[in-house]
């Protein structure tokens, strides 16, 4: 796990599909969604538009989502 090499995602559906703890790990995924501390993407908020908030789940949307770092917004 330590290898430069190796990239871990934290997967909840690994965690939750595991052999050994399969019931301890369902109960801390419960709460931490229960609690909106994990997020469907990465959180983008723009400066000028604090309360405008955006996920993005895969590189290629920060050019649609936040063109020249900004926002979509005028």
């Amino acid at each position: 796990m330590n290898s430069l090499e190796r990239r871990n995602v934290l997967n909840s559906q690994t965690f939750m599909n595991a052999r050994k703890g399969k019931e301890l790990w369902g109960k801390f995924f419960q709460l931490v969604n229960q609690g909106a501390y994990m997020y469907e993407g990465f959180p983008i908020t723009c400066e000028r538009h604090p309360d405008r908030k955006v996920f993005i789940k895969v590189a290629s949307e920060f050019d649609v989502v936040c063109p020249d770092g900004g926002c979509t917004e005028l």
